[in-house]
């Protein structure tokens, strides 16, 4: 498990004091330790959950249910963030930590379901996918 950028993208969000962003699509996001070492130092602190929401005008997840970074309760760390980040998700039924892995990079066709909810998430939010 190398991919950190997730959390270091709430941490910069919250630190973060210029025009707001029109929005943010985290993806496989954790919203708390993990039991990751590597990963450690972005809990030493609670959120600052107005900090990151103040930072984009909107927020979209996407996860997979079997992501094992997240395990035991993905749905957990997708509740907490939809809460402190007032967003909306997508979750996968599959996809393990999305992006995290060589092997778990598909090309989805344009047309399927998942590609035009991703789609409709992120442009909702004002982020070109």
């Amino acid at each position: 498990m190398k991919d950190r950028s997730h959390v270091n993208v709430l941490r910069m969000l919250e630190q973060y004091e210029g025009t707001p962003f029109a929005g943010a699509v985290p993806v496989s996001t954790s919203a708390h330790e993990v039991g990751y070492d590597i990963l450690a130092e972005f809990f030493d602190g609670p959120f600052d959950w107005s900090r990151i929401r103040s930072a984009a005008g909107d927020f979209r997840l996407l996860s997979a249910i079997d992501d094992p970074v997240n395990a035991a309760d993905p749905m957990e760390h997708v509740e907490l963030l939809v809460r402190g980040l007032g967003a909306r998700a997508v979750v996968l039924p599959s996809g393990r930590h999305l992006g995290a892995y060589a092997d778990d990079r598909i090309d989805l066709p344009r047309r399927s379901p998942w590609w035009k909810r991703f789609w409709h998430t992120a442009t909702e939010c004002g982020v070109r996918p």
